[in-house]
């Protein structure tokens, strides 16, 4: 029997029983205790949970027995577990994240050489990158946690106005632009809200009751109620041709774009009125190659932004 397979049937056997010998095993395969002892070794090395107990009635036993049984996987769907993996890559914290590395290590261990071979040169051909935000995010498997288990936490928030504590009952993360968000219920304000979670300073799980809301959101719920934000304002955009090039590589939907002839172009869209400062600093960033043409609320919240500009730099340095 081929090392590899020895090891993957090996793990199915000691997945089957609660506590083994060595002595058994070495029987079983057909090999002798020294190979089995080997492989104790390295079946920990790759993750799995094997404690060894000395004495005449001692052994090994799996301290955690909730190992899955094995599952036969095709080449293309190994890859396309690494490929997944690839997409986080670039995340600064992530939740699991030493159990996505010991998987992956599994994975890679018992996978056949041209199958190893193929995972190497795909990572470094493929890359999804994101803005590295280098903030500490050490809640993130509590928060999870919580929302998954809908139990509620007390948690130390800085916001704009300052640091505040707070009981919360998350309901879930996601994580955009490299920044990592839960929308949770706040028991103090008694409203859904929006918290960033490297701005979660302290969280610990609630121990005594409290009244739970009686409407309980789902992540997708709350996306969807979040989608009607207010007052909608028809915006309207000029850009150069450098302007176009710029635009085209960030997140807009196509269909909002019209190039023109002369390879400038045109975006009609549609922005909600409390978003106009945020907008205001995005298309100031494009100078001369972006010009707002409506809605006036924006020129004129552009025009405030430049006569602020303006008198910061012609104040006198100290």
């Amino acid at each position: 029997m081929e090392k590899a397979q020895r090891l993957m049937a090996l793990i199915m056997t000691i997945n089957r029983k609660h506590k083994f010998k060595v002595k058994d095993l070495a029987n079983e395969f057909d090999v002798s205790q020294r190979t089995i002892l080997r492989d104790m070794q390295e079946l920990g090395e790759i993750g799995v949970p094997l404690y060894s107990e000395v004495g005449p009635h001692g052994g090994y036993q799996v301290l955690n027995n909730t190992i899955l049984p094995l599952i036969e996987f095709t080449e293309q769907e190994v890859l396309s577990i690494f490929f997944a993996y690839q997409s986080l890559q670039m995340y600064e914290s992530l939740p699991f994240e030493v159990q996505y590395a010991s998987a992956l290590k599994k994975f890679y261990y018992i996978s056949p050489e041209n199958i190893k071979d193929r995972i190497d040169k795909m990572k470094d051909r493929i890359l999804f990158w994101i803005p590295q935000i280098p903030l500490s995010v050490p809640y993130l498997n509590r928060l999870l946690d919580t929302a998954i288990e809908q139990k509620a936490v007390t948690i130390k928030y800085d916001s704009a106005s300052g640091v505040s504590e707070r009981d919360i009952l998350p309901v879930g993360i996601y994580t955009t632009q490299g920044l990592w968000y839960c929308p949770a219920y706040c028991f103090k304000s008694q409203e859904y809200r929006l918290f960033r979670v490297d701005r979660i300073i302290s969280c610990v799980i609630k121990e005594e009751p409290i009244e739970m809301p009686t409407q309980k959101l789902t992540l997708q719920t709350w996306l969807s109620l979040n989608q009607d934000e207010g007052t909608q304002l028809e915006l309207s955009v000029k850009f150069s041709r450098k302007g176009i090039r710029r635009f085209e590589s960030q997140y807009w939907k196509p269909d909002e774009v019209r190039i023109l002839e002369d390879g400038t172009g045109i975006l009609e869209t549609t922005i909600y009125e409390k978003d106009v400062p945020f907008f205001a600093h995005i298309f100031l960033g494009y100078g001369t190659n972006a010009e707002v043409l409506s809605p006036e609320i924006l020129r004129e919240e552009i025009k405030r932004e430049l006569e602020n500009v303006k008198i910061l730099y012609s104040a006198e340095r100290s």
